[in-house]
């Protein structure tokens, strides 16, 4: 969902648009958005710049986090490049973050989540321009269901899985160095529905 709330800086007949700031609010799937009673937060910022519009419109890291709980955000706590060493997450509500870096071109980084039948996982990583990652969603075998590998440094990867099985079983994400390095943090959003 966009929202032009405010006057654009340059929107003129024949000349390129110029209008900073947007509000851009990403939905996951079977999500809703109430016109109404539209949220005032949760939404990232994209602008257009003299007919060019940012890089990646679909992606953002929102600036304000809708009064989420307390710690929705688990840091990545090294060793954790393997599914024995995954960092837990199970606990993670829907909508939180997990974080870390690619500190070589070698690293990898796992977090473990639990799904239940019929519900939907997403997971969408803004990664910083000084790396390349890939993402991974794996079963408790290590086998991958799901995964996103955009090309080029700086490029934000998304996925999603649902669970078909019965009971709730245990998955990992795993983001993988694929090429860089750097000690600037990627931050993925997961949510479940």
């Amino acid at each position: 969902m966009v929202l032009a709330d405010h006057q654009p800086e340059q929107a003129v007949d024949r000349e390129p648009l110029t209008y900073s700031g947007f509000k851009v609010w990403r939905l996951t799937p079977g999500a809703t958005f109430d016109f109404a009673h539209r949220p005032t937060c949760g939404y990232y910022l994209r602008s257009v710049s003299n007919g060019v519009l940012d890089a990646d419109p679909y992606h953002g890291t929102p600036v304000t986090d809708c009064g989420l709980p307390t710690g929705t955000t688990l840091t990545e706590s090294e060793p954790n490049d393997t599914r024995d060493t995954a960092d837990d997450a199970t606990t993670l509500p829907s909508g939180g973050t997990v974080t870390g870096t690619m500190k070589s071109t070698t690293d990898r980084d796992y977090f473990a989540v639990t799904l239940a039948s019929g519900r939907t996982a997403a997971v969408h990583c803004d990664v910083p321009a000084g790396y390349d990652a890939d993402l991974y969603w794996l079963d408790s075998d290590g086998s991958t269901l799901a995964r996103s590998v955009s090309n080029g440094a700086g490029t934000n990867e998304a996925l999603s899985f649902t669970r078909t099985a019965a009971g709730t079983g245990t998955y990992y994400i795993d983001m993988e160095a694929y090429s860089g390095s750097g000690t600037s943090p990627y931050s993925c959003l997961v949510t479940t529905g």
